[in-house]
């Protein structure tokens, strides 16, 4: 997803707060450890990487 107004940021904004905020209430030890090592898993699951499309001329 793409956002490319304020009222669309908002709602990305909005929706990975409440992914983070549930992730930390379900796994509360998560809080002492590096934001890496479950942030970047806790996206790339939310969000999966898809290959890229070619720019057409």
């Amino acid at each position: 997803m793409r956002c490319r107004d304020a009222a669309c940021f908002r709602e990305c904004t909005c929706e990975l707060d409440t992914l983070v905020g549930r992730y930390l209430a379900d796994h509360p030890a998560a809080r002492e450890r590096p934001v890496a090592e479950w942030l970047v898993p806790l996206l790339e699951a939310r969000y999966p990487c898809r290959p890229a499309t070619p720019n057409k001329p």
